[in-house]
């Protein structure tokens, strides 16, 4: 846990809590505005609230509705998966193997090499938590080299 003196200048713990009850509120209705879950995932990210960023995320990706978003598809993807490896909520081997299938999903979207290069940045250790072989993580780039 953090204290007063250790949080960077820019954290608020008002902001964080309205956060948390906006991502709240948001789940339990049946659709959201895909912008405004981003938008506020990512201010989750930013707090260290993986478990509700990783929830927002995914309704994105299940909705499927990327309305104002069309350009970051594949950046959701790849958050989610991020929100997964790192939501302590989760049991370890659940979310690393999770966040692997989930990067499966995105590459399979196309993307382009500078995502790819990101995709395995997240890959990697959810690849070594798992317990495989670097030769798992060398299979995983030549995989998205062909792709």
């Amino acid at each position: 846990m953090t204290t007063g003196s250790d949080r960077p200048a820019w954290f608020s713990d008002e902001e964080r809590l309205a956060n948390l009850d906006r991502a709240r509120t948001l789940l339990r209705q049946t659709t959201m505005p895909a912008k405004e879950a981003f938008d506020l995932a990512e201010s989750l990210k930013k707090y260290n609230e993986f478990g509700y960023a990783r929830k927002l995320f995914g309704r994105i990706r299940d909705a499927g509705d990327y309305t104002s978003l069309e350009d970051k598809v594949v950046k959701i993807g790849q958050r989610h998966a991020l929100c997964t490896y790192k939501d302590t909520d989760l049991a370890v081997a659940d979310r690393f193997k999770h966040s692997l299938e989930i990067l499966d999903e995105v590459d399979r979207l196309g993307c382009k090499p500078f995502q790819q290069q990101e995709s395995l940045g997240f890959a990697a250790p959810s690849i070594s938590a798992c317990g495989r072989s670097r030769g798992s993580v060398r299979t995983y780039c030549a995989r998205l080299r062909t792709t």
